[in-house]
């Protein structure tokens, strides 16, 4: 699953997921933008068939934090 995290948000930034590790944030990754994260979160919720509430979505700021999220949903 963490994985398929970094997999995802690599494809939506355009960035090799090696580059992408627990702590990368839209502090550390020029790309994750407003937009970005939206659409992150779009495909995220596509891949594992879920839907984050609007808490988990503001508490998403780092691949860290993501991952726990998607983890807690069961996935």
């Amino acid at each position: 699953m963490k994985e398929r995290v970094r997999e995802v948000a690599g494809k939506v930034f355009g960035v090799d997921t090696k580059s992408l590790d627990l702590e990368s944030s839209p502090d550390s990754v020029e790309q994750w933008d407003s937009l970005n994260h939206m659409k992150l979160l779009l495909a995220l919720e596509e891949e594992f068939n879920i839907q984050f509430t609007d808490q988990e979505i503001a508490d998403m700021m780092s691949i860290g934090n993501i991952i726990e999220i998607v983890s807690a949903k069961g996935c």
